[in-house]
């Protein structure tokens, strides 16, 4: 396991979400995600919450069943650049997806995520100690670059995004962490990259969450959202 699936990530509605996981190994207005790209497969979750068409020449994504996920960019595509994504979902009883979004505690979230990174990167430096190895040549502490703002799938889906930067070993890494809910689920998926190839890989991140796509939602979920829950 790397280190960037040790990283705890956002959730919707859930600190206990957000203390599952964050990883890069994991987006002021309302926007909508219109960059596009040639969907050639298709991950399903194990449990039919959600779908996530991806590019198969770019990424791979294998699933654990229970509800965790990864993103892997292939080595031919990568070409040496450490880039991929991670997710995870946790059932939230009676949740519609206003619910979810509505309830959303982005403060907190974000505390969260910056108490994990700020662990990993202790953790990480205490291992480079005792190795001997020099002492970091780009020290960034964890620090949040964008709060959490709604921003909307290319089928209009609600979800949160926000970004992250910490150095590892002298290396500062960019983290999007993107959080949403389906089918009474909150789902968090957290993309990273080095943060010199962040241009380049951000559009890519961007494609991959803008084709999100939820299940439908069973009669009771849709009449709780018709109520206003």
């Amino acid at each position: 396991m790397s280190r960037y699936d040790r990283i705890e990530t956002g959730a919707v509605g859930s600190r206990f979400h957000v203390r599952r996981m964050l990883t890069g190994g994991c987006v002021a207005a309302i926007i909508l995600l219109g960059r596009t790209f040639a969907f050639g497969a298709e991950y399903a979750d194990s449990v039919g919450t959600f779908t996530l068409p991806y590019d198969e020449t770019l990424w791979s994504i294998t699933g654990d069943g229970d509800g965790d996920f990864s993103v892997a960019c292939r080595p031919e595509a990568c070409r040496g650049v450490v880039a991929a994504c991670s997710g995870s979902r946790v059932w939230v009883p009676v949740a519609s997806v206003r619910r979810l979004i509505s309830g959303f505690d982005a403060e907190d979230t974000a505390r969260a995520v910056i108490e994990g990174l700020a662990a990993e990167k202790a953790s990480s430096e205490k291992e480079r100690a005792q190795s001997g190895a020099a002492s970091d040549a780009a020290d960034v502490p964890p620090e949040a670059v964008k709060p959490y703002t709604l921003a909307r799938t290319r089928s209009g889906h609600p979800f949160y995004e926000s970004e992250y930067r910490v150095s590892f070993n002298g290396r500062v890494t960019r983290f999007l962490s993107f959080s949403t809910g389906a089918r009474s689920h909150s789902i968090a998926i957290v993309c990273h990259v080095p943060e010199d190839q962040l241009a380049t890989w951000r559009p890519h991140f961007d494609a991959l969450i803008g084709g999100f796509k939820p299940a439908p939602d069973p009669f009771w979920l849709r009449w709780l959202a018709y109520i206003g829950l």
